[in-house]
């Protein structure tokens, strides 16, 4: 018995008998159609198996306005590709291991960071604040981010608790990056 005669035998309604009905159940088309659907969702299902994929609900307004409290997003593992400037990225918190944060990744290995009268500089270039500027008297002398050290930082910098305060954080502790916002509904779409 081949697939086609199998998945002709399983398409047909109970009680007909009709060979005509049998074979007009199944085309190609509705067999593509199947393959659009089903190839997706058994690839999203696999990375969730893995542990590649997640789910992960916001708890803070520290990146407001790109993200809200009860937003709920996908992250992706970090993988081998080492983590690049601007990813939204998830991380275990390194003042209580508390839940984790999502803050912007705004410097990596080798970079210089500055906070100087509450602008952020990476580089001597000022980095733009989606969510408004740290507290004017704000001040982080310069220096040279080392091998495995990552500046992170939320958009909504009054609010934000990132390494302004905590400082640089290892890679070990950078655990996904926020790649889809899945709700709200009308908010939904790849996050930037």
């Amino acid at each position: 018995m081949t697939a086609d005669s199998l998945l002709e035998i399983l398409m047909t309604p109970i009680g007909n008998d009709n060979t005509q009905a049998r074979r007009s159940g199944v085309g190609p088309v509705r067999i593509a159609l199947g393959a659009v659907v089903l190839v997706p969702l058994f690839l999203t299902f696999g990375l969730f198996l893995t542990g590649e994929m997640r789910a992960m609900q916001v708890v803070s307004a520290s990146m407001s306005p790109t993200l809200e409290v009860g937003d709920r997003v996908l992250l992706r593992g970090i993988g081998r590709t080492p983590p690049l400037r601007g990813w939204l990225v998830s991380l275990v918190s390194p003042v209580d291991n508390g839940p984790e944060l999502v803050k912007r990744l705004v410097a990596v290995p080798g970079d210089t960071v500055e906070i100087d009268r509450g602008r952020l500089y990476v580089n001597d270039r000022e980095v733009p604040a989606p969510g408004g500027y740290f507290d004017p008297r704000s001040r982080v002398p310069r220096f040279e981010l080392l091998p495995d050290q990552y500046y992170v930082i939320g958009d909504n910098r009054a609010q934000s608790e990132d390494s302004e305060e905590f400082g640089p954080v290892p890679l070990a502790a950078i655990t996904g990056r926020v790649s889809f916002r899945y709700s709200p509904w009308k908010r939904r779409g790849a996050v930037e």
